[in-house]
């Protein structure tokens, strides 16, 4: 619209000039005629210079106004384009402004998720430690009773040693057997408590080879147990087949040149399982 009215004010002012710059020529040009060239010639020196004047200033004039309705009309334009382009800038700055507040709210919950799947991947690792320690506890739980039933063997063998049993068959000639839960109990009483008075005594090499299959077969799990935790390597020092290992630790070792028949051992044949030291 502002355009069209600018045009319009050009045609405007260029018409006007154009009418103001033929009248006084023309008025000339009828005074000429009626009177002839001498009327110009007669007029005095300031007729002549209004004459002049008038021939000249009106166009003057009219070109100022031009000038300045033209500049007024680019002043108009400059002005609305200026003001087209500062709503364009104030549009992308919103439109930026909320891409801004966009990527911050998606960076928001990008980082939300990230500590979500922190700690379910935290939870995760704790889970899967302590589904590892139960199993752990379960397969250490297992491989003790494999080991109590081997060391129930031998205790049996060292107990028919103590009292006298020499050979297959000579039941008579050793005390009653304990309740195999006894036994170890008993056996650790019969032994001395310090080296001192495990000197003392006389010991079976059959009884010393024994002590050191149970030293042996209990050493061999206890490599497999943890240093700490519920089920840990002093758990079941404590216990009263660690503290027999202990006392056997005493004995003298094995005189292995020393040739004893296996029948003479004092042992029953083990279950028919796997010995951990085998």
């Amino acid at each position: 619209m502002t355009t069209t009215t600018g045009k319009m004010m050009h045609v405007a002012a260029w018409g006007v000039t154009a009418l103001a710059s033929l009248f006084v020529p023309a008025a000339g040009f009828v005074l000429m005629r009626l009177q002839g060239p001498e009327a110009f010639l007669a007029l005095p020196p300031l007729h002549l210079s209004v004459m002049l004047a008038a021939l000249f200033l009106p166009p003057c004039l009219l070109l100022l106004i031009f000038t300045w309705l033209t500049q007024r009309i680019e002043l108009g334009t400059l002005t609305a384009n200026l003001l087209r382009q500062t709503t364009i800038f104030c549009n992308q700055r919103a439109l930026s402004e909320t891409l801004v507040e966009e990527v911050r709210a998606q960076s928001a919950l990008l980082q939300e998720q990230l500590r979500t799947a922190a700690a379910d991947r935290v939870t995760e690792r704790r889970t899967t430690q302590l589904l590892f320690q139960e199993t752990r506890l379960l397969r250490l739980t297992a491989e003790w009773g494999l080991v109590v039933s081997e060391l129930g063997g031998i205790l049996v063998a060292m107990w028919r040693l103590i009292h006298g049993w020499t050979e297959p068959g000579a039941e008579a000639r050793y005390s009653s057997l304990p309740p195999p839960e006894e036994l170890p109990l008993h056996i650790l009483r019969i032994l001395p408590v310090t080296p001192k008075e495990m000197a003392k005594y006389d010991i079976d090499e059959r009884f010393i080879r024994q002590a050191a299959r149970y030293r042996a077969v209990f050493q061999a799990f206890l490599e497999q147990v943890p240093e700490s935790g519920r089920l840990s390597r002093t758990a079941f020092r404590q216990l009263v087949y660690g503290q027999l290992d202990a006392r056997l630790a005493l004995l003298p070792r094995p005189n292995h040149g020393e040739i004893i028949e296996p029948e003479t051992l004092a042992a029953e044949p083990y279950p028919e399982q796997d010995s951990l030291i085998d």
